[in-house]
C-alpha cells in the first residue's frame, strides 16, 4: 500500500470516528464545537507565525 493510500484510509477511519463520537451531540453544540476548534486553530497559527523573540513577551 503506498502511504498516501495509507494516509486517506487513516483519515477516513478518524473522520469516521469522530462522525459516531459527535452524531448524538445536538446541532449547536456541534456548531460550537467546530467554531472553537476554528477559533484554536487560527491562534496557534498566529503564535507559530510570531518571530521567536515575540513568543516569550506574553508568557509571564
Amino acid at each position: 500500500m503506498r502511504d498516501t493510500e495509507f494516509a486517506h484510509r487513516y483519515v477516513a477511519t478518524l473522520l469516521g470516528w469522530f462522525a459516531e463520537v459527535l452524531a448524538d451531540w445536538p446541532r449547536q453544540d456541534r456548531d460550537d464545537l467546530l467554531r472553537l476548534l476554528a477559533r484554536f486553530a487560527d491562534d496557534v497559527a498566529a503564535r507559530l507565525a510570531l518571530p521567536e523573540e515575540e513568543e516569550g513577551a506574553g508568557a509571564s
